[in-house]
């Protein structure tokens, strides 16, 4: 176990609130470099995931892993060199249940913390990892009329996207995501829960990574 760097995760609405959610502590860093950090969590109290009753595919909105499914452990990909964020979610027994695959900025380092703020767009893989949905598009579209998201930024991850579904449908998204990490999870290595937050604020409040937003314009 080592100590996880302090992780600043953005999500802005469209009523100008910013929702930042915030992560640290106890955990296993596996690649921190220019091209990407790795790091690998407990969440302590395996939860049950309630907060992706909406995840589907198509018309009927077929469920990508079991409803009754807990989260106990997690993986994180915060990428410098691409527009992602990827998270890997295990339960208890330290299996894959379902991966979430946001497209970001590239994170930005500030005093040793990492920020990066969501442009919408996002992806989860089924735990076969072949298996796969892309969900709001629309706020894609809704984000550039709002100004939020610059035309440069939309045809960057939605090119980004394609990139990934190509992995995925060649077969090779997990084995890339693993190659990438350089070591595998274990889930016996994480012993004691990392700890994590979330808080709003205004548009207005200063956010360290701001400037940053202009790499994809």
């Amino acid at each position: 176990m080592s100590q996880l760097p302090h992780t600043y995760y953005r999500r802005r609405f469209f009523d100008g609130r910013h929702h930042i959610f915030h992560s640290h502590g106890a955990g296993r860093v596996i690649r921190d470099d220019a091209e990407v950090l790795v790091f690998d969590w407990s969440h302590g109290t395996p939860q049950r995931i309630i907060d992706v009753l909406g995840w589907g595919a198509g018309t009927t909105r077929a469920r990508l892993f079991d409803n009754r499914a807990f989260r106990a452990y997690g993986r994180a990909w915060w990428w410098r060199s691409r527009p992602l964020n990827i998270t890997q979610v295990y339960d208890p027994h330290g299996q894959v249940i379902v991966e979430r695959v946001d497209f970001a900025t590239p994170a930005h380092t500030v005093a040793g913390s990492v920020y990066q703020t969501d442009l919408y767009l996002d992806c989860f893989v089924a735990n076969d990892g072949v298996s796969f949905i892309v969900e709001d598009e629309d706020e894609v579209i809704e984000a550039e009329r709002a100004g939020l998201l610059s035309p440069k930024q939309r045809q960057t991850i939605e090119a980004e996207l394609q990139v990934v579904s190509a992995r995925i449908a060649a077969g090779g998204w997990r084995s890339w995501l693993n190659e990438i990490a350089g070591q595998p999870f274990d889930h016996r290595l994480l012993t004691r829960p990392r700890a994590f937050n979330g808080h709003w604020q205004t548009a207005a409040t200063y956010w360290p990574e701001e400037w940053d937003l202009a790499s994809l314009d």
